[in-house]
């Protein structure tokens, strides 16, 4: 991970990832990223860095820090599910290593409704 400084982003440092709330696990990603790349951000008012370990869609999320099977996963400030496998720094958070918070609760309805 790479953190620069607000001079930095002054001089034309661009951002391609949104932290929506300083505790998030992930970043929003602005435009596609391939593996490799860089995506920037700003944490704390400091341009940060995260590299991409895999090819990312653009609007989908990157783990900015490895997050471990059975973590919860923050976005928003708020958990949004569980790692249901290891992610690295840099890996694609979607629906193949998250178990959506919110389908978890309309599963569970659903079998108590049955």
């Amino acid at each position: 991970m790479w953190v620069g400084s607000e001079r930095q982003r002054k001089r034309g440092m661009k951002t391609n990832g949104i932290l929506i709330h300083e505790s998030d696990h992930v970043v929003t990603l602005t435009l596609p990223v391939k593996a490799g790349e860089a995506v920037t951000y700003i944490r704390k008012g400091i341009l940060t860095q995260v590299e991409a370990i895999e090819d990312i869609p653009q609007y989908h999320k990157i783990a900015v820090q490895d997050i471990g099977k059975g973590r919860k996963i923050r976005k928003y400030g708020e958990e949004i599910g569980e790692a249901v496998s290891h992610i690295s720094a840099g890996g694609w958070v979607h629906v193949h290593n998250l178990q959506s918070s919110c389908l978890a609760d309309t599963r569970q309805e659903r079998e108590e409704t049955i």
